[in-house]
């Protein structure tokens, strides 16, 4: 059997992940069983021309009457543009013309293109600090160059849709994957 023979306390916490060390195997008759994926609908396409043929870094922030996903596109390695979608329900997602950054005189849903110096993984997060400013609700930590050293930057913003530099944070790493940060109470 996959089960043990003693739990662990959880107490109220949540889990993601049930596993033998939390289910009590002689009350339940329940099976431990990993289920196959099942191919559904296409839920998100980067299939606007200034998308080029590669995009990465996707965070979904719920901006509570809406999620907000972020991605970044490359159509060069040096030609970075952090977009933005919306969706109501977090399955049919809208890419709105922003017009923030137009794309050969069309408007678009970037944010930032390759002249604002980010090179990778923007990530988003809602503040729920009480004491945050209303100004800075929505926080972004980056790889950047934008205060003319290479490293994690920190952008802020109000809406979660138009950005300003915060900090410099630091230029001590690679900083190449995705850097997550978060307010923890």
């Amino acid at each position: 059997s996959v089960f043990s023979k003693s739990t662990a306390n959880i107490g109220t916490n949540r889990q993601f992940v049930w596993n033998s060390s939390i289910i009590d195997a002689e009350k339940t008759t329940a099976d431990l069983v990993q289920h196959s994926p099942v191919r559904q609908n296409v839920v998100f396409e980067t299939d606007k021309e200034w998308e080029g043929g590669f995009a990465d870094s996707f965070n979904v922030v719920n901006a509570g009457d809406r999620y907000l996903l972020y991605y970044s596109t490359y159509n060069t390695k040096d030609d970075v543009k952090i977009c933005i979608a919306e969706s109501r329900d977090g399955i049919g997602w809208t890419k709105p013309d922003l017009g923030l950054v137009s794309f050969n005189g069309k408007d678009s849903n970037i944010i930032f293109d390759g002249s604002a110096g980010i090179t990778d993984g923007f990530f988003v997060f809602k503040d729920t600090n009480p004491a945050c400013p209303s100004e800075e609700k929505y926080k972004a930590i980056v790889k950047d160059n934008y205060f003319e050293r290479h490293g994690l930057t920190s952008y802020f913003s109000a809406d979660g849709v138009n950005f300003r530099p915060g900090r410099f944070i630091t230029d001590q790493g690679a900083f190449d994957t995705m850097n997550v940060v978060f307010w923890d109470e």
